[in-house]
């Protein structure tokens, strides 16, 4: 694990995470109670009881509805996350807001939430709230479940902090992994790649997915100290021979 000594760099870090939190919360709450005032999202609170009761969506089906809609939410979220993260990355935007998140180099769980008002909107609260409005053909809104949509919303805050965390978990073909997102910090500026968040979907379907660490020094430095470990801990090549004649030499035998 990447590691930086307690200081002024980590501590500016905490800092802006704080600002984030003070901006964010009462936002998410003052749309949480408007919400139950006024109805401005597609959201319904009992999953057997769902607004679509009327075109089937009942019992078994309705439980099959929720399930499918937690995958469903998560790829719209991340879609726009990519596409504001794109925007994030164009000027003035950057050297406005993003560029003091890039500035926490290298990055750690901190920095996963260290961001400004501005991109608290763009990379937080408008891909939480996006998936909620969309319109459908003669039922308003896809509806979702409110309490369930809360619940990936607080785990993608851990999702945030653990993608910054500098570890070298690759992630898997689809799902994003906090080494990928290093070589995002890494690259830098305007021409970055690795936009999205949770998948990497959306940077292979546009070109945008970076999988090749070799050429980034700032990323190579990031993580010299474990490389240098896994390479210490491979076995040297042969070194499975040597132990087979060894232990036919200790048997009298040989192979």
């Amino acid at each position: 694990m990447v590691q930086r000594p307690f200081g002024a760099d980590w501590s500016s870090d905490f800092w802006l995470a704080m600002v984030s939190l003070g901006f964010g919360t009462p936002v998410v709450a003052g749309i949480a109670v408007a919400h139950e005032k006024w109805c401005i999202m597609g959201t319904y609170v009992d999953i057997l009881s769902h607004p679509w009761a009327s075109h089937g969506v009942v019992g078994p089906w309705a439980v099959l509805y929720w399930a499918l809609s937690i995958p469903v939410y998560l790829l719209i979220w991340d879609a726009w996350f990519y596409v504001l993260h794109l925007i994030l990355h164009t000027e003035p935007v950057y050297s406005f807001s993003h560029a003091n998140h890039h500035a926490f180099k290298p990055p750690v769980a901190w920095s996963g939430i260290a961001i400004d008002p501005i991109e608290n909107f763009f990379s937080g609260l408008a891909p939480y709230l996006f998936p909620l409005l969309i319109p459908f053909p003669f039922v308003g809104y896809i509806p979702f479940h409110l309490y369930t949509v809360y619940a990936l919303n607080i785990c993608l805050v851990g999702w945030a902090l653990f993608l910054h965390s500098s570890s070298t978990w690759p992630g898997t073909w689809w799902l994003m992994g906090p080494i990928y997102h290093n070589r995002h910090h890494a690259t830098g500026r305007l021409k970055s790649g690795n936009y999205g968040a949770i998948f990497k979907v959306y940077d292979r379907l546009f070109g945008t997915l970076l999988e090749d660490s070799e050429g980034v020094p700032e990323l190579a430095a990031w993580h010299a100290e474990e490389i240098a470990s896994a390479s210490a801990a491979a076995p040297a090549p042969g070194a499975h021979l040597g132990k087979r004649v060894s232990k036919g030499t200790s048997n009298g035998k040989r192979d």
